[in-house]
């Protein structure tokens, strides 16, 4: 029988991290977050120009609906008498939607708001404007729609850059600041852009709106 002593020495163990390594590790991992954190985000897509976007391909598919439904808007072109002649949006005579009358210089822009989900009626103020907030939050402002605007008759003149054509402001943050389209004094970061519309159902958006413009161009998809 063995009586002797014997000792066995461990190798090979690692100690732990000490309270000191552990500060180091974390005040570097912080920095790290603080500087890549910034990249990240502007690497992102503008979510006001994903807004953007969004609203114009739904102003355009509403568009396209009312100029295309002769039940609505009747080709008047060629009517018999030269002062019931009309294109397009330019008929403002009454038609009934689903039970509703639609006639005059709001037809166009209750019909619009009509086709869209939106959690308030629409607010229309006299021969100026009418506004209402679609379900996404986006602010929606007819504009120069009460004036008899998209009357173009014989002269054409409804035209991309003509004054006081009739448009829409949207503002895609809603109520929330700033509040304003580019050209703006102070607009920075505008969050406003304005789709004109014409008698014939094409849209443009105002050159000044170059913000818009780009978003709306660009070949990123978006999910509704």
């Amino acid at each position: 029988m063995f009586h002797g002593h014997f000792s066995v020495k461990l190798t090979g163990m690692k100690k732990g991290f000490s309270l000191s390594e552990v500060l180091i590790a974390l005040v570097v991992l912080s920095v790290l977050i603080a500087i890549v954190t910034p990249v990240i985000k502007r690497s992102g897509p503008d979510p006001k120009k994903v807004m953007m976007k969004k609203a114009y391909a739904v102003a355009e598919t509403i568009v396209n609906e009312l100029i295309n439904d002769t039940m609505i808007y009747p080709d008047l072109v060629n009517a018999p008498v030269a002062t019931d002649r009309r294109w397009g949006f330019d008929d403002t005579n009454a038609v009934t939607v689903q039970g509703v009358s639609y006639s005059g210089t709001t037809k166009f822009p209750l019909l619009f708001v009509s086709k869209m989900n939106t959690p308030q009626t629409p607010v229309c103020t006299g021969s100026t404007n009418c506004t209402f907030t679609s379900s996404d939050g986006m602010t929606w402002n007819f504009t120069n729609f009460f004036t008899s605007a998209f009357q173009s008759g014989a002269s054409g003149a409804n035209v991309p850059g003509t004054a006081n054509k009739p448009y829409i402001l949207v503002d895609v943050n809603g109520a929330k600041p700033p509040n304003c389209y580019e050209g703006q004094t102070g607009c920075v970061d505008p969050d406003q852009f304005r789709i004109h519309i014409q008698s014939n159902g094409k849209m443009y958006v105002n050159a000044s709106d170059t913000k818009a413009i780009d978003a709306i161009t660009a070949h990123s998809k978006i999910h509704k």
